[in-house]
């Protein structure tokens, strides 16, 4: 939309968004037109503009970041002593991959995110080059790359939130930054509502497709969260959002960073779960964590069950699952050709005759939903 600018303005006019300053009209960092309010954003902004969600009481400032214009939530500033971020997604700049680098098949891929498909697929961790992430301002480290065969009919990417009331019967805007290899490519966004073991019927909705290209831009889709009244929520409930769906038969590679699930009606500023790389890995822990027990028990007699244990340095979800690295021939041994023969929860067992027992076994403990 084209402005018509006042002819003859004077210094500190303002007109839609814009200020005159004697010279030329600059972007105005304070806005004299009132606030819009109506329940979505209003069309045609312009940088400055303001909008009341009359929904949900949020308001909104129109704003240009230098790469993007959008409307940013009006939120108290960020400070040493306090952090806000709108995002239901942990790990959405894909900063944690406690797991590995590269996954040659669907399941688990960088913390939190899963692999479902059909076509064959790899997941691997992919690096920006320094400046070229996609956001200004936002230096992003990592995105995910997922490349699907060309055999099958569908391939998607999501993640599981805890508790499946989360955001029901609400508005809330799904966003994420995607580009693929070649072509063009139509994904379908999707919402899950799994009411757990005993629950009610999984309910599934399909978000309106977008068109994605090869060069990286900021997706958005508002919806209605259905709400989970007279439903019957069982044990491991969860709401699943999946951010992309290729479907048909071809191949596609697909680069996605900076997913963000929040309430109301627009996207706002990408911000993490956490307030930094330690407290979204905190977060992630609480699903998935690696870690080391360490054995010194003295002499102990042979093949006599010996106890230990692990403290968890974030709680987890459940009572995890675990599996521990340790193999007959490495790390943990008790004297010359005396080793540890099983681990187990809390103890281990040793081989031959009696003797000093000391080493160090890796574990995992996986607690995910």
């Amino acid at each position: 939309m084209a402005l018509d600018f006042p002819t003859s303005p004077t210094v500190g006019q303002q007109y839609g968004g814009y200020v005159y300053d004697g010279t030329k009209w600059k972007v105005s960092t304070t806005s004299t037109a009132p606030a819009s309010v109506q329940p979505t954003p209003p069309t045609n902004p312009t940088v400055g503009d303001m909008w009341f969600n009359s929904t949900d009481g949020t308001m909104y400032f129109y704003y240009n970041d230098g790469n993007t214009s959008q409307w940013v939530e009006s939120r108290a500033p960020i400070t040493a002593n306090g952090y806000y971020s709108p995002n239901y997604f942990i790990n959405g700049a894909f900063d944690i991959w406690q797991r590995g680098t590269s996954f040659s098949s669907q399941g688990m891929t960088a913390d939190r995110w899963q692999s479902d498909t059909d076509k064959g697929v790899t997941n691997t961790q992919q690096i920006f080059t320094p400046g070229a992430a996609p956001v200004a301002g936002y230096e992003g480290t990592y995105f995910i790359r997922s490349a699907y065969g060309a055999a099958g009919s569908y391939g998607q990417l999501f993640q599981k939130i805890e508790d499946v009331r989360t955001l029901a019967g609400q508005t809330a805007t799904l966003s994420f930054w995607a580009k693929v290899g070649s072509g063009t490519v139509s994904v379908i966004p999707g919402v899950y509502q799994s009411f757990g073991s005993g629950g009610s019927t999984t309910v599934a909705i399909d978000l309106t497709a977008q068109t994605l290209t090869t060069s990286w831009q900021r997706f958005s889709v508002t919806f209605s969260m259905p709400s989970v009244a007279s439903k019957t929520i069982g044990a491991n409930n969860y709401l699943a959002i999946a951010i992309g769906r290729v479907s048909g038969s071809s191949a596609v590679t697909m680069d996605i960073w900076g997913a963000q699930i929040e309430a109301g009606s627009a996207a706002t500023t990408f911000r993490r779960n956490g307030n930094s790389t330690a407290e979204e890995l905190a977060a992630c822990m609480r699903y998935y964590q690696t870690g080391f027990i360490l054995y010194d028990a003295g002499y102990v007699p042979a093949n006599t069950p010996i106890g230990n244990s692990v403290s968890f340095p974030t709680t987890m979800r459940t009572a995890p699952t675990m599996a521990f690295s340790f193999t007959n021939t490495a790390n943990c041994r008790a004297g010359t050709n005396r080793y540890i023969t099983a681990l187990g929860f809390g103890r281990v067992a040793l081989s031959n005759s009696t003797a000093a027992m000391s080493g160090y076994d890796f574990y995992t403990a996986d607690g995910e939903l």
